[in-house]
């Protein structure tokens, strides 16, 4: 564990069926390939 953080493998299975977590994932996912220059296809 890297943050401390206890969680559970059924805690982040809940967090990605979750649609506005996995909204919120793409847009960070597309902002962080932005800023690398990179291009979506």
């Amino acid at each position: 564990m890297l943050t401390g953080i206890d969680r559970s493998y059924k805690t982040i299975e809940r967090l990605y069926s979750d649609h506005e977590v996995e909204a919120a994932l793409f847009n960070l996912w597309i902002l962080i390939l932005k800023k690398k220059g990179g291009k979506r296809s």
